[in-house]
């Protein structure tokens, strides 16, 4: 498991702690209150992944760069990536940056997931699915497929992480190593609780392989 450190560009992280700060932003659209601690929150966590849905005017997003670069440094001709969003725009703003893969969503919001898993699974062209993790935790098996899992927004849970992580996790008759990237973007809420999460979730997954081994032992 790997985790990669984002550095937000300046007007960004600038658009990050005015938030905070004043916890509202002040739009041609309208208002955004963030009053409410839970709320603040919500926006802080969503602002990082998408902050031009925050901005009248157009901020540089390093956090899809590097997800750019991530991509590049895998071979895609080999395996398909899986990337999980918790917010469904940011799964919106993902199938756009992302469309030279022929990407599909797997979230609340997408009509026909039948049609979303077949085409992952069986069209050659289709390189990455951007799922919601209760969407795309379960049900799916995307073992032949795809070897690479990319967290780029924190899920709710551990539980979460160990679902989705698992639709790629046992790949039968092949030597793919399995990579799971958590994105943390320095200096944020979103840093903080992603790696609260996912050092939760990789303990709870050590005491299971941990019982697993010993029935192994036990059973032998």
């Amino acid at each position: 498991n790997t985790f990669v450190n984002v550095v937000l560009d300046p007007a960004h992280f600038k658009l990050y702690r005015k938030l905070l700060n004043e916890k509202m932003l002040e739009l041609e659209g309208g208002l955004i209150n963030a009053l409410q601690k839970n709320a603040l929150r919500q926006i802080a966590l969503q602002l990082v992944s998408n902050p031009n849905e925050y901005s009248d005017t157009k901020i540089k997003n390093n956090m899809e760069e590097m997800l750019a670069l991530q991509l590049d440094s895998i071979d895609l001709k080999l395996t398909k990536v899986f990337i999980l969003a918790h917010y469904n725009t940011t799964i919106a703003r993902l199938m756009e940056f992302l469309k030279e893969y022929n990407p599909v969503s797997m979230n609340s919001h997408t009509a026909n997931k039948e049609h979303s898993r077949k085409a992952f699974l069986h069209d050659p062209d289709c390189r990455v699915m951007i799922a919601h993790p209760k969407s795309g935790g379960a049900g799916l098996n995307l073992q032949s497929v795809c070897s690479n899992v990319i967290f780029y927004e924190c899920p709710d849970s551990p539980g979460d992480i160990t679902q989705a992580s698992e639709r790629v996790h046992r790949i039968v008759g092949t030597d793919a190593t399995v990579n799971i990237y958590f994105f943390s973007p320095e200096r944020t809420w979103a840093a903080t609780k992603i790696e609260k999460v996912a050092v939760k979730a990789l303990d709870i997954n050590k005491v299971v392989g941990d019982q697993r081994a010993l029935m192994d032992d036990l059973f032998i």
